[in-house]
């Protein structure tokens, strides 16, 4: 397995002959900054024969840069109602795709700060290795003679400790990203629930996070009735058996907040004796992506190491099956908190996967100091039907509410805009 994220750089020369080719994300040639004046005069060459230049990527030949290649990848407007930063990073996927179909293998990304946009330049730079990921089914195979597509991204920054801190937090993001992407990505075989509790020991050996995996059957039934009862039916075939990953990480100092994570880890959602039916059955590997993104949180976590926090996650990863064990709608499961629970349609399995480990949390959170419990689910219809495709979504509990957690999680990534 190799988690090893894409080896990126930082350059404040953008002549820099270590790079083959120069990938300008920006909304416009016009507005540029005086350090990067040199790429004005090509651009303003091209867009004389060409009105075109902002609706499309562009590659042009300019001697004297990097592999004599300028690639420009428009934003296109950023100031409308429903702009936001990830316009940066659109722009930067389209820029890089286009790098590769030209052959570099050393692209300089240059994207100069915006006003209003306080980091558009990360954004950018997750934008080109999301463009750059590999999936972990090629890696491990052996397909590629690379592990990268590309030997090493290059990023620009007018001064040093701006490139410094850029490269790394964008590592140290994209190691998350990077762990993400293969759990909740890989097919539901590769990251079936027992060789997901192995990709995570292996990623976090030797690290701040601390691993711990349940599969007792006995135990799981014991503790986490509701979970055992989505796994009863997977459990008969010893590679689909479900696991509880409990992770944490104590960050140096005395504790001033800690969060609490479960993830919703669905390895494969057939809907179970509710079975998905007219082709909605695809892309349910995917169901596991909450639990995922857990893993991907402590993974940064392990690279920052954040002091005064501590963070308890549980990644709850089961398969719901269909078959002659199956759990069935009307059937009655009790609770870890003692509570009687109806089944109305199996294909409801997140919540009941996750209740008793929340559960489990808010027992434990007595003893925390400044504790926050957060679920986390992908493919939850609702929240498609509510926000569209493509957005994610916070909501509060009462106390929650009245304490304006959501509201603050806003003022935070509208601060990153």
């Amino acid at each position: 397995m190799c988690t090893r994220v894409q080896p990126t750089e930082w350059t404040t020369d953008l002549k820099n002959q270590n790079f083959d080719g120069i990938v300008l994300v920006t909304q416009s040639h016009d507005t540029l900054p005086s350090e990067l004046e040199c790429l004005k005069a090509p651009l303003q060459d091209y867009s004389s024969v060409d009105s075109g230049l902002g609706d499309e990527v562009v590659l042009i030949k300019v001697p004297g840069l990097p592999g004599k290649r300028l690639i420009f990848a428009s934003t296109g407007p950023v100031n409308r109602d429903y702009d936001d930063v990830r316009r940066f990073s659109d722009a930067a996927v389209n820029g890089i795709k286009r790098a590769l179909k030209a052959g570099m293998q050393r692209p300089l990304l240059v994207c100069p700060p915006h006003k209003d946009y306080k980091d558009n330049a990360l954004a950018a730079a997750l934008g080109a290795l999301h463009a750059l990921y590999m999936p972990l089914e090629v890696r491990e195979a052996n397909i590629k003679s690379l592990d990268h597509k590309v030997c090493v991204l290059g990023l620009w920054a007018a001064q040093e400790a701006e490139g410094k801190r850029l490269v790394e937090l964008a590592n140290a993001l994209e190691s998350g990203r990077l762990a993400y992407r293969d759990i909740g990505g890989s097919d539901p075989e590769r990251m079936a629930a027992p060789r997901v509790a192995e990709y995570v020991q292996e990623l976090f050996k030797n690290s701040p996070v601390e691993v711990e995996v349940l599969s007792n059957v006995k135990v799981l039934e014991k503790e986490y009735p509701c979970l055992a009862a989505v796994n009863r039916c997977a459990n008969s075939v010893p590679r689909h058996q479900a696991r509880v990953i409990k992770l944490q990480y104590h960050g140096e100092g005395p504790i001033q907040k800690t969060l609490m994570l479960v993830g919703k880890g669905i390895t494969y959602d057939t809907g179970g004796a509710d079975i998905k039916a007219g082709g909605f059955m695809a892309g349910m590997h995917r169901d596991k992506c909450g639990a995922a993104a857990v893993a991907g949180f402590f993974q940064i976590l392990a690279h920052l190491k954040p002091k005064h926090l501590k963070v308890v996650g549980a990644m709850t990863m089961v398969r719901n099956s269909v078959g002659a064990d199956c759990y069935v709608a009307d059937e009655l499961v009790v609770s870890r908190a003692g509570r009687r629970v109806r089944v109305g349609n199996t294909d409801a399995e997140g919540r009941m996967v996750m209740v008793d480990l929340l559960c489990e949390m808010k027992e434990k959170a007595a003893q925390e100091v400044s504790p926050q419990l957060f679920t986390i689910a992908t493919l939850t219809g609702h929240a498609i039907r509510a926000m569209g495709p493509n957005y994610s979504i916070i909501m509060d509990n009462g106390p929650a509410h009245r304490n304006g957690n959501a509201a603050q999680w806003q003022k935070v990534l509208l601060a990153a805009k």
